[in-house]
């Protein structure tokens, strides 16, 4: 599929994306999407490395691999006038790369340092996915420690050969020529092929990490839905504002529940609910970060709520006007437009607009959001804490 918008603007961004990531790895190869992203920007069997750094850096144009659980994206940014002069390289990243022994080897204190840097909150995550789903979505994003060095040409180029294929390939651009795009789409060289990863079944359970650390950091979360129902995947969205997120300005506190009965009544505490959607599951659950002697005393609070099963109307109100505002506002934003339509264009045939995905959220009403909060309640709590966790309770006494 090949997707565009043109606002006329002088910056152009250019994505090739796979419906392939972390989700498709098997035991055999776990961490090996962290291994291809790390590298890009090798010589590849068309270009060398240093024609690829030299000649984008001489038109001012970026390039960046990143991804997901179930997607990879190799980016191009540049201005509209120079975007055209990058394709060629885009193309070798992204459809010829080389995989060669001695590059991997070489990018090996790379991978080592984007590593070292991921921070606490994502590592909880990835411990959350790991502890809820085991496989699947469960594989981490980042490839662990012990696996580092294990990956061989083979072994990369046999995945990148089953899941970089033409038919969970699309091609997005921003603010380019759509007919230029086309042309651009039909001179990649790819091969056919598809992989399964399976349904994601949800477990559930609970994981702990002690770190010496000052600070704890604690996910709750129970099962939540994936993007094929818009109505259901929208009314749990906007459950999400009503409990509540981050506070709307920089200063004083909230209305909404989570801040009432667990960030307000203890001390130096941040929490927010988290909301995250795949193509056929998903996760709900709150995350809390403070300091490790503050942590035990909110997570009993968000556990109820999260059990309560009940939202207020007027929190449903204030919830859909926020969502509404977040979700026109990031339309303003180039980068968030194409990772949309990114993920619209591999997960489905049909792409919907900002504009017509307000209209849907309109729709959405007091007993859908009820609904959602309700099922919520009916479903197994996971949870994975991070950190000083001599005052963080058990899942089981929560």
């Amino acid at each position: 599929m090949v997707s565009s918008m043109d606002n006329c603007g002088p910056l152009s961004r250019i994505t090739i994306a796979f419906r392939t990531g972390p989700r498709h790895e098997t035991n055999k190869n776990l961490g090996v999407t962290h291994v291809i992203r790390s590298m890009v920007g090798w010589s590849t069997r068309t270009c060398t490395g240093f024609a690829i750094h030299r000649n984008l850096a001489q038109q001012g144009v970026h390039l960046t691999c990143t991804g997901d659980r179930e997607t990879t994206a190799f980016n191009v940014v540049g201005t509209r006038t120079h975007i055209n002069s990058a394709l060629k390289y885009l193309n070798a990243v992204a459809c010829s790369p080389a995989f060669k022994h001695w590059q991997i080897s070489d990018n090996l204190p790379r991978l080592k340092y984007e590593i070292g840097v991921v921070p606490p909150l994502a590592k909880l995550f990835e411990s959350l996915h790991k502890v809820c789903f085991r496989t699947g979505l469960g594989n981490s994003l980042f490839v662990d420690k012990e696996y580092i060095g294990t990956h061989t040409s083979d072994m990369l180029t046999e995945f990148y050969s089953d899941g970089f294929t033409s038919n969970r390939c699309v091609v997005v651009g921003h603010n380019v020529d759509h007919k230029e795009l086309i042309q651009f789409s039909e001179c990649l060289n790819l091969l056919s092929n598809d992989i399964s990863p399976g349904n994601a079944r949800y477990y559930g359970g609970e994981i702990r990490k002690n770190k010496n650390s000052h600070f704890a950091h604690v996910a709750i979360a129970t099962e939540g839905v994936g993007k094929k129902d818009l109505k259901e995947a929208l009314a749990y969205a906007v459950l999400q504002k009503a409990w509540g997120t981050h506070p709307s300005v920089a200063w004083g506190g909230s209305p909404s529940p989570l801040y009432k009965n667990v960030v307000g009544p203890a001390k130096h505490v941040g929490a927010t609910c988290f909301n995250i959607n795949y193509t056929d599951n998903g996760l709900f659950g709150i995350v809390i970060s403070g300091p490790a002697s503050n942590i035990g005393a909110t997570l009993g609070p968000a556990a109820k709520l999260l059990k309560s099963g009940t939202v207020s109307e007027e929190d449903f109100k204030r919830g859909k006007v926020m969502l509404k505002l977040e979700l026109l506002s990031s339309y303003e934003k180039s980068d968030y437009v194409v990772e949309d339509m990114v993920n619209q264009s591999l997960g489905g045939d049909v792409i919907i607009p900002g504009p017509l995905l307000a209209e849907a959220l309109d729709k959405i009403n007091y007993a859908d959001v009820s609904k959602a909060a309700s099922a919520l309640s009916k479903k197994n709590m996971s949870m994975a804490a991070r950190g000083d966790l001599r005052e963080v309770p058990y899942l089981s006494d929560l």
